[in-house]
């Protein structure tokens, strides 16, 4: 996911939620009826903005997010270039990533990279990026 300005929204919804709950429930016996009256509409006024940049937050969270399909495969099913092949026949699928327990071999690695595919097998301290053989074998650690 991309960095968005999503969760500031959302915390000025929950402090604006927050702020408009004591409002409503402002109930001093010494303030006068038309008052306490003003004071609670602008409690509903609060919540109802506070309900406002929650909206804003979720519908920007959304816009940012990056569609992916992930494959994970077993150690007892490899992935072979036909299924990379496959993977990325949907055009709509954004970034295409297999994850398998075993290490692919050079041909699905070779495949993968031709189709833009990023493979990513376990290691010792977590999940591990694999590059094509022609790349050196280099692997890099996993970002997320």
């Amino acid at each position: 996911m991309r960095r968005s300005s999503a969760g500031s929204w959302s915390f000025a919804g929950l402090c604006g939620l927050a702020l408009g709950a004591l409002l409503t429930m402002f109930n001093p016996p010494t303030v006068h009826a038309k008052t306490k009256t003003s004071i609670h509409r602008v409690g509903y006024a609060v919540n109802a903005g506070a309900i406002g940049c929650f909206a804003v937050g979720e519908v920007i969270r959304r816009r940012n997010r990056i569609r992916a399909l992930v494959e994970l495969r077993s150690a007892t099913s490899p992935a072979t270039p036909s299924s990379v092949e496959m993977l990325r026949e949907d055009e709509s699928a954004g970034e295409v990533w297999i994850v398998s327990e075993r290490p692919c071999v050079g041909e699905v690695l070779v495949e993968a990279a031709h189709r833009g595919v990023r493979c990513f097998i376990e290691g010792p301290d977590g999940f591990e990026e694999v590059a094509a053989p022609h790349e050196n074998g280099a692997r890099r650690r996993m970002d997320a």
